[in-house]
């Protein structure tokens, strides 16, 4: 059974791009140069810099380098979040970057609401949503402390996020927003076929800065001690196979005691359009 790491991290460059160590039968097998055994500390600590301010400073080059790690499939990895879930009904989404899955969950019909921590990221998805003439529901929050009441929504989902998804707090947030027996759905990862020299550069990328670990059975005991029964689910696309933790609520036992005050979302700073 793989282990967690020490600080139970998920990549922070939201996917977790990984291979199959077999290779497809229909490409050519070709002798190619062995790349070096790892980065230097340097070069691996600037990279883990990098990812972690794609979040904030670097937020409007987020879509770039998604789109460029992922050679044009990120957002059909993304769209797999959406998978099972009937149009038109109310949900959540957990860190909702950018804003193109909220556009689109939206453009179908579905009453979301959407929180981000970063006030970049979230500045970014209400400029997506006045050009589309969409309503702004995206409200500056921390999973950690949601600003909404218990139950109040039947689904939830959230794609490619970084380790706070595994944080006890956040789980437990998320489990008290759910109705009994809703389901969360986490997008985790990405597998491609490594067809070209530069799929293999990205995996050797991503395994030497420490954004591609593969996926460990026990990233599901987190879920189930806050209340889920989690599973992992696998959906195929085009020239890779998504990797999803999907949870469902179990019913909760009745509440002792007073309930934690609901906090209004953190107001927004205006922003240009």
């Amino acid at each position: 059974m793989w282990q967690l790491p020490p600080t139970r991290s998920l990549p922070s460059l939201n996917a977790l791009v990984s291979f199959p160590p077999e290779q497809d039968p229909s490409v050519p097998q070709r002798s190619e140069p062995e790349l070096p055994a790892k980065l230097s500390p340097s070069v691996t600590r600037f990279f883990r810099w990098f990812f972690r301010h794609l979040y904030t400073t670097f937020a409007w080059a987020y879509d770039g380098v998604a789109w460029a790690s992922s050679f044009g499939r990120w957002s059909a990895w993304r769209r797999t979040a959406l998978r099972g879930l009937a149009p038109g009904q109310r949900l959540l989404e957990v860190g909702c970057g950018t804003g193109h899955l909220l556009a689109e969950s939206l453009s179908r019909g579905d009453r979301v609401i959407a929180i981000d921590a970063s006030p970049q990221m979230t500045r970014i998805s209400m400029r997506r949503l006045r050009r589309m003439g969409q309503p702004s529901v995206v409200a500056r929050a921390q999973v950690q402390s949601l600003p909404f009441a218990a139950g109040a929504f039947p689904a939830a989902l959230s794609t490619f996020p970084s380790e706070y998804i595994l944080e006890t707090a956040a789980l437990a947030e998320l489990h008290r927003v759910l109705a009994p027996r809703a389901a969360l759905t986490v997008v985790l990862s990405a597998r491609i076929l490594p067809r070209f020299v530069w799929d293999r550069l990205s995996r050797w990328l991503y395994d030497r800065t420490g954004q591609a670990p593969p996926p460990d059975p026990m990233w599901l005991a987190p879920f189930e001690a806050a209340g889920f029964t989690a599973r992992f689910e696998t959906v195929d696309v085009p020239r890779a196979t998504v990797l999803h933790i999907v949870a469902t609520a179990r019913i909760r036992s009745p509440q002792v005691g007073p309930q934690r005050p609901i906090a209004p979302p953190t107001p927004l700073p205006p922003s240009p359009n």
